[in-house]
């Protein structure tokens, strides 16, 4: 609150959620958060882009979405810890467009609620060491090699980059050039997680697109429309 123009960047929805309930729904805040459909994030992103650049107070609470492929800049960045990678795109948001005459400021923070489990946790422990190890430099390329190197030894010794074990199936089928690929492709999947799209009624434009699929069917027009307004849930 301190700062007209800031965004946080948080690792999940629910703590982004929570976070932008005790910031308060008022005039120059906004939220983001792939529970969003995307013309719902469109429009916060053109508002946002908007106050940005006339100036306005501009106070954003996000998931990761941000990271990523989105041209927004700010003058300052909190980031919830996570994995050196994340950090650095979440950085690529801060004095994206070099209008400042000294740096932008990018503050990595632990959330009171810890690390969420999963994927999320052993990235940002070993951020957290490599941190506290070389101190301000973490952006840096030496920093970043160190990070990538630790991270992909851990999850060698416990063969989760290989959970699956096809790599041992590919060698048993090698010496004959017999390959199992049937069972390789049954096995492998590159997102484990199946979501469900769910379409969501945003506006009138949605709710005709809803009718037309129901009346005509999965024509391809209709489906390139309704991916507009669909977001993914897990079962």
């Amino acid at each position: 609150m301190e700062h007209s123009q800031v965004l946080c960047i948080l690792n999940t929805r629910d703590q982004a959620k929570r976070l932008y309930n005790l910031l308060g729904d008022r005039e120059g805040h906004f939220h983001l958060s792939a529970l969003m459909c995307p013309e719902h994030r469109a429009e916060v992103f053109e508002k946002v882009r908007k106050n940005l650049k006339e100036g306005l107070t501009c106070r954003v609470i996000s998931t990761q979405l941000v990271e990523a492929g989105v041209d927004v800049d700010f003058p300052l960045v909190y980031r919830a810890i996570a994995g050196l990678d994340s950090i650095v795109q979440s950085a690529g948001r801060c004095n994206r467009e070099n209008r400042m005459k000294d740096m932008g400021t990018l503050f990595v923070f632990v959330p009171e609620s810890g690390l969420p489990g999963g994927d999320f946790k052993q990235p940002a422990q070993i951020t957290e060491k490599i941190i506290n190890k070389y101190g301000e430099d973490i952006l840096g390329i030496e920093t970043v090699k160190k990070y990538f190197n630790e991270l992909f030894w851990i999850k060698s010794l416990g063969k989760s980059l290989d959970e699956k074990q096809i790599l041992d199936d590919l060698k048993r089928g090698e010496s004959v050039l017999d390959f199992p690929f049937k069972s390789i492709a049954e096995k492998y999947r590159l997102i484990d997680q199946t979501m469900i799209p769910v379409v969501i009624p945003y506006n009138e434009k949605a709710k005709k697109g809803i009718e037309e699929f129901r009346s005509y069917g999965p024509k391809s027009t209709t489906l390139r429309l309704l991916q507009r307004y669909t977001i993914g849930l897990y079962p």
